[in-house]
């Protein structure tokens, strides 16, 4: 039997072993096959198990050893509301790869993917935006004392306010907050002057609302319960902006305690109001240039700036403690601190109840 011309030869085809043929043929090694990737040990955005932006939180928070900040590659854009985010010229190691990274170099793209992530997990959680905090200490029904941050923290750093918070009451008193979540400092202040400012707290009012809600209901039947609501910048500008919509049932069960605040909250809103801040501070100055307070068709001073100018006469300046820095406008700057704690003394004293 004639052989077939090589070049129709199967390359399937058996062959002899000292074939010179095969020898010229051979085909060449087939590439291994991709290896498949590791499954994530962190969690999916699965809109059938939602969990709180803390739980997340947690789950994506970066781990220190020996000194060095170590990133799940997966995570480490997510990781932003760490309380270790890497500062300025601060080196990063990548865990995997052990490669090194200037922080300067990431923080554009680190901001651009959170910003992402953040939108991907508030579509799931709508508790991420902003949420209701555990009560720290005991639970008491019989009072209601409620903080709220202002902008640029994270969720470790409102933890601190509502502990710091907590340290001013008796162990018996347990302490709820509101943590104001922060979105970067740039985005937050463009949510203050494109929304809060005009009247606008989408997320946090309605969690504002619905605390003194449930403690309205809870004492329906004597008025003379009231809530003791502190404040942080920012936090005055929601607090002021769920007043507007509450009805004055409601607004008359609120004692307002503001600490540098960016608004000043009206006694005439609530039940009463004490707006302090420290005499470097110039936040409070912010509410006076804002556009939504004049009209371009009117001369003179714009009723609604001259309204704000005579509420400014609640707010109490107070001289700075001799450890402040900068323009002391920290929520647990030393200045305050004293001011907080009698507010604080005579709410419990009073067992929450203002006739």
């Amino acid at each position: 039997m004639k052989p077939l011309p090589p070049d129709l030869i199967r390359p399937w085809a058996p062959q002899a072993p000292n074939s010179t043929f095969m020898e010229k043929t051979k085909e060449p090694a087939l590439p291994p096959p991709p290896k498949q990737p590791a499954p994530s040990t962190y969690p999916q955005l699965n809109p059938n198990q939602p969990m709180t932006f803390g739980e997340w939180h947690r789950e994506f928070t970066d781990k220190e050893q020996n000194g060095v900040l170590y990133y799940p590659d997966e995570a480490l854009t997510q990781s932003i509301d760490s309380p270790k985010t890497p500062k300025p010229n601060q080196l990063i190691k990548d865990k995997k790869t052990e490669s090194s990274y200037d922080v300067n170099m990431l923080c554009q793209d680190e901001m651009a993917f959170a910003v992402k992530a953040w939108y991907e997990r508030s579509q799931v959680d709508p508790s991420m935006i902003s949420q209701k905090l555990p009560t720290l200490g005991e639970p008491n029904k019989d009072l209601l004392i409620l903080g709220i941050n202002g902008m640029n923290t994270n969720l470790n750093e409102a933890l601190s306010h509502q502990a710091y918070l907590k340290s001013l009451t008796p162990k018996d008193v347990g302490v709820d907050f509101i943590h104001n979540h922060s979105n970067t400092a740039p985005i937050d202040l463009a949510e203050i002057l494109g929304l809060n400012y005009f009247g606008y707290s989408p997320n946090t009012a309605h969690l504002l609302k619905e605390a003194w809600t449930e403690f309205h209901e809870r004492h329906k039947d004597n008025p003379e319960k009231k809530i003791l609501q502190i404040c942080h910048s920012q936090g005055a500008i929601h607090i002021n902006n769920a007043l507007d919509s509450c009805p004055e049932e409601i607004r008359q069960r609120l004692i307002v305690v503001a600490i540098a605040p960016a608004k000043i909250v009206p006694t005439e809103t609530c039940y009463k109001s004490f707006n302090y801040a420290s005499e470097n501070d110039i936040v409070h100055y912010g509410e006076l240039i804002h556009p939504s307070f004049f009209d371009p068709n009117e001369t003179g001073m714009s009723p609604v700036l001259k309204m704000k100018l005579e509420q400014r006469e609640q707010l109490i300046l107070l001289e700075p403690h001799p450890d402040a820095k900068g323009i002391d406008h920290d929520f647990q700057t030393e200045t305050c601190k004293q001011n907080l704690r009698m507010k604080i003394k005579d709410y419990i004293n009073n067992n929450g109840e203002y006739k």
